[in-house]
């Protein structure tokens, strides 16, 4: 959890009896979730039957309601792949794409909803 602080007194050399305020902003609500595969399934197993779509994708949180309800899919040749190996290898390379594009700080929201 990141805990941001800020200090609203000039620091000085000499000692003062004053208290200093500061607020602590809570930081633990992320905007977005981890990134998933979604695998489609038959009778156990996975698919990659004409119809089932493979995707990564995560969840983002709506800036004007506060709750994680924007779901963002990502189909990008993952299913023109024609094994389960194949597909897997790539939604996984996908999956830590978009993850480390969210860690650091890529803001999906903005840029689609702008």
């Amino acid at each position: 959890m990141k805990i941001e602080v800020n200090i609203t007194k000039e620091p000085t050399k000499e000692p003062t009896k004053e208290p200093i305020s500061f607020e602590i902003v809570d930081m633990s609500k992320r905007k977005y979730s981890e990134v998933k595969i979604y695998i489609p399934k038959k009778k156990g197993r996975k698919s990659v039957a004409p119809g089932d779509k493979w995707y990564a994708y995560f969840y983002w949180r709506d800036p004007e309601t506060g709750k994680m309800n924007i779901k963002c899919k990502y189909y990008r040749g993952i299913n023109q792949k024609k094994t389960v190996a194949e597909r897997e290898e790539v939604a996984k390379a996908y999956q830590r794409s978009y993850q480390m594009l969210l860690e650091q700080e890529w803001c999906y929201y903005s840029l689609c909803f702008s």
